[in-house]
């Protein structure tokens, strides 16, 4: 008569997570009252996710875009300015 095999330690655990991460995953959707919805969860349908991450660009996003636009120029100017004064500069030491 062959011996029984005992479950270890490790595996109840296994067994145990294997079960209790579902359950508890779908208990707190149905407590918070969110919809489940497993496509998302495993992006089945990946079209859907890419036009889900594209944003409204709103009058204020313009903007603010306008304002750092011109102060990229004014810097990139300012940059050009120094630039000069420093070749200057190291043609009065020569």
């Amino acid at each position: 008569m062959a011996g029984k095999r005992r479950i270890t330690g490790f595996t109840r655990f296994i067994l145990v997570l294997i079960i209790l991460i579902p359950s508890v995953y779908v208990g707190s959707h149905l407590i918070t009252g969110e919809e489940m919805d497993l496509k998302k969860l495993f992006n089945f349908n990946k079209s859907e996710a890419q036009t889900e991450s594209v944003t409204e660009v709103t009058k204020e996003d313009n903007d603010q875009l306008k304002k750092l636009n011109w102060k990229i120029e004014e810097l990139e100017e300012d940059v050009k300015k120094l630039e000069e004064e420093v070749e200057s500069l190291k043609n009065q030491i020569k």
